[in-house]
């Protein structure tokens, strides 16, 4: 994201994702999502074009236990965190076509913190 623009990523929801400069693993952009109300949703997703490993950070600033930064692969979570977690790294194994998508979902109250998520520094490496 350091060219500062997502827009090779397909993003939407009730609000889109956008490159910011308000938290980044590594260099000065991460992708993060966008401003959402009560029981919303923001997204981003690609179709990976080789098979491999996926490696990405993320971080999320929410309301713990009720708001979440969610990873699917083909639409199935693999994983998610709430709360207000620091960068973290994730792996995947991944195959040519399948898409994956980073969500951020509220529930029907309260805001805490930033309420977003951020990823940054995503990568696949061919097997």
């Amino acid at each position: 994201f350091e060219d500062g623009d997502i827009d090779s990523w397909i993003t939407g929801g009730h609000a889109v994702w956008f490159a910011t400069t308000d938290a980044a693993y590594e260099g000065s952009y991460s992708a993060g999502s966008g401003d959402i109300a009560d029981y919303q949703e923001s997204y981003i997703k690609m179709t990976v074009e080789s098979s491999g490993i996926l490696t990405f950070w993320w971080k999320v600033s929410s309301e713990y236990y009720w708001d979440y930064l969610r990873f699917y692969i083909n639409g199935v979570e693999q994983n998610k965190i709430s709360g207000n977690i620091d960068w973290t790294k994730q792996s995947y194994s991944v195959t040519s076509g399948d898409e994956v998508m980073w969500k951020y979902t509220k529930d029907c109250s309260v805001s805490r913190y930033s309420d977003k998520g951020w990823i940054d520094d995503i990568n696949i490496e061919s097997y």
